[in-house]
Formats: structure tokens, sequence, C-alpha cells
């Protein structure tokens, strides 16, 4: 069965120009980069010395321009629209670096512990930043819900999910993913650092109190409903 979210049920209330911006950098610098080996194996990351600063521009290299960055990107406009307007521009651009950063050590830990032989393979790609900024979004519009489509057996259709739900759900199949990974099963995508990118930012967003933001905006969107209503 396939699943994709399409929808936040969540309306901008400006303009989401850092996701934008990191949208056209990531296309930009994928288009110019395209199949350069010599790049990738340059500045993707490894956990070694230079890993000091791969960490950083890998998350601007994908290995195609279709699946890898367009599904990357889709889910960076996605999800990243709606915390960016809802957390502020500096801190959203402060947690989605440092959630990359975070995925890098948790891939190169996992990678050096259980993976050695794949310790020379450059990790590429801005997913480990997005999983940092879809744990944000589970925690800070966690009163919001999404819609998703789904597809089996030539069959489709849409259902709502709490984003809580959703993004549970997806860490699940991220870390069940990395554990088949480790037992031998040959894999293109880092798993554990969308796992790890992922536990950057909820943890992030909890420490930095996004919850109770939430509660208080849930708040005050309802008494506003019931002051329209006249009650």
């Amino acid at each position: 069965m396939f699943f994709l979210p399409f929808r936040i049920d969540r309306a901008l209330k400006r303009f989401p120009a850092v996701t934008v911006t990191l949208i056209v950098v990531n296309a930009l610098i994928c288009f110019a980069t395209f199949w350069n080996v010599p790049v990738i194996q340059a500045l993707g990351f490894k956990m070694n010395a230079a890993g000091a600063y791969t960490w950083l521009t890998s998350l601007f290299l994908h290995g195609d321009p279709i699946f890898h960055l367009g599904g990357n990107m889709y889910f960076l406009w996605l999800f990243g629209s709606v915390v960016e307007d809802a957390v502020g521009r500096l801190r959203y651009i402060g947690l989605y670096i440092a959630g990359g950063l975070a995925a890098s050590l948790v891939h190169g830990a996992m990678v050096l512990t259980f993976l050695p032989q794949m310790r020379d393979v450059p990790t590429v790609g801005a997913s480990g930043a997005i999983a940092a900024v879809i744990g944000v979004f589970a925690v800070r519009l966690y009163h919001d819900k999404m819609r998703v489509f789904w597809f089996a057996f030539y069959r489709w259709g849409t259902f709502d999910l709490t984003s809580v739900a959703g993004v549970i759900l997806w860490g699940l199949r991220e870390v069940a993913s990395g554990v088949v990974t480790i037992a031998g099963a040959t894999s293109s995508v880092a798993n554990w650092a969308h796992v790890g990118g992922l536990a950057f930012g909820v943890v992030a967003a909890l420490a930095f109190g996004l919850a109770t933001e939430s509660d208080r905006e849930h708040v005050r969107a309802e008494a506003d409903e019931y002051t329209a209503a006249g009650l």
C-alpha cells in the first residue's frame, strides 16, 4: 500500500521565504553537480576528518534531480512551509541546519558501529534536515491534521491523519527499515539519518516549549471562533 501526505490543515500567514530559498538553492546545486562523482565523493558526508564540514555540504547535494531532489523538496515544501510560518524564520533555519548535523552524526555512528563496510560511501541529501523539520512539525502543530492519499490494488482515496500519528508511523517505518539494513539488506536510503533528524526535531521542539506555543495558539483560535459565532 502506498501513502503520500499532500496537504496540511493550516493556512499560511506569510510567505515561507526560507523554505523557498532552500528549495531553489538545492535545485540549483543539484543541476550543477548532477552525476559529478568527484564532487559527491569530496562533499558527501563520511564519518571521518572531512565530516567536520561535509555534514553541511552534503545537505545540498542530491543523487538525481527527479526522485531524490524532487521527493526531498516536495516534503520540504509540505512540512517546511508550515513549520517556518509557525516558529519563525530564524528558529526554523537554525533547527533545519542543526537537524542536518544530528542526522549525519546518527547515521555516521550507526555506520561505524554496525555497517563499517559502508564507511567510505558518501551520504548526500537534505532528508535528514527535513526529518528534523517533520519532528518539529509533530510537536508544534500537533493540533493540526494532514490529508493523506493512499493507493492499493488499483484503488485509491484520501483520509485525514493527526500530525502526531502520521509522524509516529513514518518514524517507526524508518526504524524498521534501518534495522533491516543492519541485518544485511541492501539500501540506498540513509534511514538512520532520518531517525536521527526526526528525534532531534522532536527533542528540540519540546526543549523550546513549542508544544506550549501550540496549545496557546489552539486556545486563541477556539476563542476567536466562539467570538465570531457570538457565543
